[in-house]
């Protein structure tokens, strides 16, 4: 990762200590002590953070048309979660009629400290592809340009269903002169005028609204569109007994009571929890002579003056002929598929990254002592990774000559 410096410390976490054993004879109150231990200090355990990244000055980076002003990013921290509940264990026997008491409060642990214990560190770079292939699909989720492909989706649909209806339209003249004279006696027919009206409304329906969403890409063309989303969070859970027949650690201290505690198995829990998200600024580019939408304008206004009508044989008479709606229909199709080439060249990220937030945490518990809560050694990585212009696993040396015209138009440098 070009630029990138690392910076690294230790961590150093103390676990368990502060107990003490002791052995009191039951003589005459207070207690006789006859033989005691004193606290056991804790366990320092060593942990590691690491960090990877690049220095961006952000306060002179602002306004709408923000650049890249990022860059690849990764960080990995080891700790450990201690539970500080401390647990009492007591042993008594009589002893030349005396009672004695033999005691322990402390702070045990289910397994002996050990840097061991902590999940493995990965690099960087073991994430590369998969951070790609997830940032590939955000991309493809979320980009300006998806609007683009419904409408040509739409569009077919409405080729499908409207131009069927459309030689009828066009050569309605007659039906409507017999509707006008017929008058409020043809109206009455059901199967007749009212379904003529409807195909005429569906028709002209479908070229508004494909007429705004085009009209609306154009205006867009050169701005700034910013997107984001957040995957579903991914968790993975798995036990394993990584050891049998042990006592938990209690320190230091000996005693005779500590050494007639029963055995238990050590079970390591295993979780994982992964989430992803993706933050990005889109831009598209359209050629400044850009053409084949004025033509639509005229058959755009007549779609939007019918939808507002109510479409009496009189007010149909006067919109016919209706060669436009045959117009727009021929020259829609090439609009959409220029579009559509523009939409794959042409969007490009001023700036893109997936982000990976990884918690893997292993809780180690003995099964023979439930009252001794589980130790946590955790492995956080947070990573983030940097998009080319034109998406991820992309090297500028992959560009295609039109790709780069596109981003020299846009004012997007190359980053090494």
């Amino acid at each position: 990762m070009s630029g990138m410096k690392t910076r690294s410390r230790t961590l150093g976490y103390k676990i368990g200590g502060g107990g003490y054993a002791e052995t009191s004879a039951d003589l005459f109150p207070p207690f006789l002590v006859t033989h005691g231990q004193a606290s056991s200090p804790p366990t320092t355990i060593l942990g590691t953070q690491i960090t990877e990244s690049e220095g961006h000055p952000f306060s002179h980076h602002q306004g709408e048309n923000i650049g890249d002003v990022g860059g690849d990013f990764y960080t990995v921290r080891q700790y450990v979660t201690d539970a500080k509940s401390a647990v009492l264990y007591e042993e008594s026997y009589i002893n030349n009629g005396i009672r004695y008491t033999t005691s322990y409060n402390g702070h045990p642990q289910p397994v002996a400290p050990n840097p061991s214990l902590f999940p493995p560190i990965h690099d960087f770079i073991d994430h590369h592809d998969s951070m790609d292939e997830v940032g590939a699909k955000a991309v493809a989720l979320v980009k300006p340009t998806n609007s683009i492909a419904d409408l040509s989706t739409a569009l077919g649909e409405l080729f499908t269903e409207g131009l069927p209806k459309l030689p009828g339209i066009v050569a309605g003249q007659e039906r409507t002169r017999i509707a006008k004279k017929a008058g409020s006696e043809y109206l009455g027919i059901q199967f007749g005028w009212l379904p003529f009206v409807g195909d005429i409304k569906d028709v002209a329906r479908g070229i508004s609204d494909a007429d705004r969403i085009i009209a609306q890409y154009v205006r867009d063309s050169g701005k700034l569109v910013r997107r984001s989303i957040e995957f579903p969070v991914h968790e993975a859970f798995e036990s394993e007994t990584i050891a049998t027949h042990v006592r938990p650690d209690f320190g230091q201290i000996t005693s005779h009571l500590l050494d007639s505690l029963p055995y238990g198995d050590v079970i390591c829990d295993r979780k994982t929890t992964t989430r992803e998200k993706f933050s990005g600024g889109f831009t598209y580019h359209l050629p400044a002579n850009f053409g084949g939408f004025d033509g639509q304008s005229k058959s755009a206004l007549y779609a939007k003056k019918i939808l507002g009508l109510d479409l009496s044989p009189d007010t149909v008479w006067n919109l016919t002929p209706w060669s436009w709606a045959a117009d727009w229909f021929s020259n829609t199709g090439d609009v959409i598929s220029n579009l559509s080439d523009y939409a794959i060249d042409g969007l490009c990220l001023r700036y893109g990254y997936i982000q990976r937030h990884i918690v893997t945490s292993y809780s180690y518990r003995n099964t023979g002592y439930p009252d001794i809560p589980p130790i946590i050694y955790v492995t956080e990585h947070k990573l983030r990774r940097r998009a080319n212009p034109f998406g991820f696993g992309i090297q500028w040396d992959g560009l295609t000559p039109r790709q780069i015209a596109i981003s020299v138009a846009l004012g997007i440098k190359r980053v090494l």
